[in-house]
């Protein structure tokens, strides 16, 4: 099968984007991905079988609307030519288009005409994330629009991905059938994300590459993933939570919407939202208390056993198959 992924992203850097392509690379299918670059990088290369076509180059995160909304079109009109152009000489069986934004769908336009299935995955909701980046209300004009054209980005579609089940609620409440769309949660990579002995020297901070970030979480006695429980951050899914588990960190976590409907208090040590008292309490509890620390590792590592992606994969692939 010939397939490519599009994404407003640094692929290198974008661990959901690549998973996807590198599972279907393993396999055997081949793969292009269509995606941002950083100043000074090839234009393309080749990364784990996949290959990659970087169309467009992203200096720094975009402050204004305006100026991002600009950047955004810019790259749907590239990614446009470059898939149209691709359709005429050798067609694509599936192209898997990345929000955010939904609208960059339509780059598929001219493949989809001839005959390639097309796959948008939503991997924030982008009148939300857009009200929360930028501060604007639900009734606003701008937000009004935005769920219009993702109405019209998943209607294009032939299947939706919704990145967890509360966006799978507000989406078919609102702009999909449920039999149009299905979750695909950003599980983690059990290859990667693994126990490791702990060698590390205390007090130092450093950067770290995407692919070394595993072995950096290891080592750390405690995750501490703190997020406010308002609008977006609710509702978005902190992929950490899992990758702390996969590695054998016991975590604390801020109780938000969704973290509370994935996970529970067996799992979790859970501290009030934007509350650093409580936070603080959290803490001292896991430092005093190794049994605490033993059980939530222990529950977590249950978790990830049924919930990682090597687990979940072949979901992706009936969902290609069905196509």
């Amino acid at each position: 099968m010939k397939a490519c992924m599009v994404a407003y992203t640094l692929y290198e850097m974008d661990n959901r984007v690549r998973r996807y392509a590198e599972a279907l690379a393993e396999r055997g299918d081949d793969v292009d991905v269509y995606v941002l670059g950083k100043p000074g990088q090839p234009r393309q290369g080749v990364l784990n079988g996949v290959r990659i076509h970087r169309i467009q180059t992203r200096v720094r995160n975009e402050k204004k609307p305006l100026t991002y909304l600009a950047k955004l079109l810019l790259f749907l009109l590239r990614s446009s030519l470059v898939l149209a152009k691709k359709s005429f000489r050798e067609r694509y069986d599936v192209i898997h288009v990345h929000s955010v934004p939904d609208f960059e769908v339509f780059a598929a336009l001219v493949p989809k005409w001839m005959g390639s299935k097309i796959i948008l995955d939503i991997h924030d909701i982008v009148p939300e994330f857009y009200a929360s980046k930028f501060r604007t209300g639900r009734d606003s004009l701008v937000f009004k629009t935005l769920v219009l054209m993702e109405k019209l980005s998943i209607a294009f579609s032939d299947h939706a991905i919704i990145a967890n089940h509360l966006w799978y609620e507000t989406l078919t409440s609102r702009s999909v059938v449920p039999g149009k769309c299905t979750v695909v949660m950003n599980y983690p990579d059990i290859s990667i994300f693994r126990r490791s002995g702990r060698t590390r020297d205390d007090g130092k901070f450093v950067t770290k590459p995407l692919q070394e970030i595993a072995a950096v979480m290891a080592e750390a006695d405690a995750g501490i993933v703190p997020k406010r429980a308002v609008s977006f951050g609710n509702e978005a899914f902190s992929t950490k939570i899992p990758e702390f588990m996969a590695v054998g960190v016991p975590i604390i976590a801020s109780s938000t919407m969704i973290d509370r409907y994935y996970f529970n208090d067996s799992q979790i040590l859970f501290f009030k939202s934007e509350d650093v008292d409580d936070l603080a309490s959290k803490m001292g509890m896991l430092i005093e208390d190794a049994e605490l620390r033993s059980r939530l590792v222990e529950n977590g590592d249950a978790y990830i056993r049924e919930n990682n992606w090597d687990v979940k994969r072949n979901e992706y692939f009936e969902l290609i198959r069905s196509l």
